[in-house]
C-alpha cells in the first residue's frame, strides 16, 4: 500500500487582491509530526518521584499544555511545508503579474483543520499587491504655489529683524542688572498658573528673554519695566495650539515671581561680532556682521523654497490619491493596526500626568487632528476611526508607490550600491535617523522603503510635472 503525498490541492483568487492555497499534509506525515512533537514535550514533564524524562507518558500527558502542544505541531507542519504551498502561489501569481505583500493563516470556516482520516490542511492567504489604475496620471495638473500661502511665515524683513535680535542675545554677555527689565533682558523668573483655583502649571527658574518671541507676547509685556525681588499677576490668553492641554485656549492668571534681571553688556550686532566669546563661530556662519544681512537673506529664501516645495509635494500626493481609483484592503489588517497605535496613544497618555487621551493622540499623529469633529471632546472610538482612517490613505499611498517602483521606474540604485547603504545604516544608525538600539533587520527593511518612497515619488512627480508644462504651455 503506497503513502499518499502531502501537497497542494487547492488554488484560488478569492477576490481582486488575495489568493488561497490549500494544503493537504498527508495523514501518515502528521501523525509522525505529532508523536515526535508529543514525545518531546513528554520528555520535559517533571513530576516528584519520577527523575525528568522518566514520567510515564500517561501521566505526562495530563501535564502537557494542549495550546503549547497544538501551536508546536502547526510550526513545525508549516517549517516542513510552507515553502512548498508559497512555490506553487508564486508561480501561479507570475503567470498573472501579480506580487503579494504579505501571507496570513486562514482559521475561519475550518479552512485550517485536521481532518477525519488523519490528514492535516491548512489555508494559506497571500493578500496581493493592488493593481494601480494611473490612467489618469496624465490629466493632473499642479497649480503654482505662492510664497503668502505659508503659515506663519514672516516677510523677509520681519525674519531678518528677529533673526539678529536672536542672535544678538545668544551670543551676548550678560551681567546683573539694578534696574527695570527692557528689551533685550534677561530675566530668571518663578511661573504658576492658574484657572480659577485650580493650578495648571508651576514652573521654576524659567530663563526669559524679552523682545525675541520666544514667549507669549503678553508675558513678555507684562514682564518688562520689572527688577528683581517683584511678584506681578496678570492674566493670558493661551492659544489653542499651546502644548499644555490644561491652559491651550483658556485664559490663565499667571504670577511671576522674578529672582534675577540681567541686561546684555554689548549694545549692538556689531559689537557681538567682536567681543563675544563666539565671535569666531558667528564669523564663520555668518562672515562679518556687515554681511549678515545677504547670508540671513540666503538662508530665508532656501527655507521659503524648501517649504514650497513640500506644499506642492503635498499637493501632487493630494491630486495622485484622489485619481487612483480606491482598491480592496484588509480591514482585519486595518483594524489591528489602528488598536496597535491606539494602545501607543494611551501609553503616551499614561507618561504624562492627566494629558487627556486625545490630545496624546493629536501629539502623536498631528493629522488626526483635521479628522475629529470635535479634537476637545473626542472619545475612544472617534479616535480609533481617524488613526483606521490615517492608516488606510497610508496603505493606499504606499501600494501606489510600491506599484510604481515595480512597474514604471527607471532610475532604480544598483543592489550592489543599496547594499552600501543599508551597511553604512547598520554601523552609524544616527547619521540615518535611527535609535542605536534599532534591530539591523528593521534598519535594513526601513532603508528599502525609503528608496522605493524616493524612487516612486519622483517618478510620479516627474510625470506630474511633465503633464503640467503642457498643459500650461496649452493655455489649459
Amino acid at each position: 500500500m503506497s503513502m499518499s503525498m502531502s501537497k497542494v490541492i487547492a488554488t484560488n483568487q478569492a477576490s481582486a487582491n488575495t489568493f488561497v492555497v490549500d494544503y493537504l499534509v498527508a495523514a501518515e506525515e502528521f501523525a509522525k509530526i505529532k508523536e515526535t512533537t508529543i514525545d518531546e514535550l513528554v520528555k520535559e514533564v517533571k513530576l516528584p518521584g519520577f527523575r525528568k524524562g522518566k514520567v510515564p507518558k500517561e501521566k505526562a500527558l495530563a501535564k502537557i499544555d494542549l495550546r503549547k502542544l497544538e501551536n508546536l505541531i502547526l510550526e513545525r507542519v508549516f517549517k516542513a511545508h510552507e515553502k512548498a504551498a508559497v512555490d506553487v502561489a508564486v508561480a501561479e501569481l507570475q503567470q498573472k503579474g501579480r506580487r503579494y505583500t504579505h501571507i496570513t493563516l486562514d482559521f475561519e470556516n475550518n479552512a485550517t483543520r485536521e481532518n477525519e482520516d488523519g490528514s492535516f490542511q491548512f489555508r494559506l492567504v497571500f493578500h496581493l499587491m493592488p493593481e494601480i489604475d494611473l490612467n489618469k496620471l496624465s490629466e493632473v495638473k499642479i497649480r503654482e504655489v505662492k510664497e503668502e500661502e505659508i503659515v506663519g511665515r514672516p516677510p523677509l524683513e520681519e525674519f531678518l529683524t528677529l533673526e539678529k535680535n536672536r542672535l544678538f542675545c545668544n551670543y551676548n554677555r550678560y551681567d546683573t542688572s539694578d534696574e527695570p527689565s527692557r528689551q533685550f533682558d534677561q530675566l530668571i523668573v518663578d511661573l504658576v498658573g492658574k484657572i480659577g483655583e485650580e493650578e495648571v502649571f508651576t514652573e521654576k527658574d524659567i530663563q526669559i528673554v524679552l523682545g525675541v518671541g520666544w514667549f507669549l507676547p503678553e508675558i513678555e509685556a507684562n514682564l518688562t519695566g520689572v527688577k528683581k525681588g517683584d511678584q506681578v499677576s496678570f492674566e493670558v490668553n493661551f492659544p489653542a495650539s499651546h502644548p499644555n492641554p490644561k491652559a491651550a485656549g483658556k485664559k490663565v492668571m499667571i504670577t511671576a515671581s522674578v529672582k534675577s534681571v540681567l541686561a546684555p553688556q554689548y549694545a549692538s550686532i556689531e559689537e557681538v561680532f567682536e567681543k563675544s566669546k563666539q565671535a569666531s563661530e558667528l564669523q564663520k556662519r555668518f562672515g562679518s556682521a556687515a554681511d549678515l544681512d545677504k547670508n540671513l537673506s540666503d538662508l530665508y529664501h532656501k527655507e521659503t523654497a524648501r517649504i514650497l516645495a513640500e506644499m506642492r509635494n503635498r499637493l501632487i500626493i493630494e491630486k495622485v490619491m484622489e485619481i487612483v481609483p480606491d482598491f480592496e484592503i484588509d480591514d482585519n489588517l486595518i483594524q489591528t493596526e489602528a488598536e496597535r497605535l491606539f494602545s501607543k496613544v494611551k501609553e503616551n497618555a499614561d507618561k504624562e500626568d492627566s494629558l487627556p487621551l486625545v490630545q496624546a493622540a493629536i501629539r502623536s499623529y498631528p493629522g488626526i487632528a483635521n479628522l475629529l469633529e470635535n479634537p476637545n471632546e473626542a472619545g475612544e472610538e472617534e479616535i480609533k476611526t481617524a488613526l483606521a482612517k490615517i492608516i488606510r490613505d497610508e496603505y493606499k499611498w504606499t501600494s501606489i508607490l510600491s506599484y510604481v517602483y515595480q512597474n514604471k521606474a527607471t532610475d532604480k540604485p544598483k543592489a550592489e550600491d543599496l547594499e552600501k547603504v543599508q551597511e553604512n545604516a547598520e554601523k552609524e544608525p544616527e547619521m540615518y535617523g535611527f535609535d542605536k538600539k534599532t534591530p539591523k533587520e528593521e534598519i535594513r527593511n526601513a532603508i528599502v522603503d525609503r528608496v522605493i518612497r524616493q524612487v516612486a515619488f519622483a517618478w510620479i512627480a516627474n510625470q506630474v510635472t511633465q503633464t503640467t508644462n503642457q498643459k500650461d504651455a496649452n493655455g489649459q
